[in-house]
């Protein structure tokens, strides 16, 4: 967790927490796809990838090493599941990367 004047900003998790959920699906107990896909129907938002990470810009949800863009630049490969990290932000962070390079990924 990390805090500003204001108060709580982010929250971070890796795989380390092997049993937080979201909504009864283990976020780094599921597959990775399964994981995304469903976050995806439950906000409601279609998420951007640009290498291995995965944003659902309008909700500030970042997941790294959960899946990659594969060669082919179409599909995607399974992460490494031990190095998966997900954050929450409550705002956009101002040195953060210039999401217009994402594109929108095809579930």
């Amino acid at each position: 967790m990390a805090y500003d004047k204001a108060g709580l900003f982010e929250i971070a998790a890796d795989a380390s927490v092997d049993r937080l959920n979201y909504d009864g699906y283990r976020i780094f107990g599921s597959p990775a796809m399964d994981v995304i896909r469903h976050l995806a129907a439950s906000l409601g938002e279609r998420p951007i990838i640009s290498g291995n990470e995965v944003v659902f810009a309008s909700n500030l949800i970042f997941l790294f090493d959960f899946v990659a863009v594969a060669s082919d630049g179409l599909s995607y490969t399974e992460g490494t599941s031990d190095k998966r990290l997900i954050v929450w932000r409550s705002q956009p962070r101002y040195d953060g990367k210039d999401l217009s390079q994402f594109r929108h990924m095809d579930l």
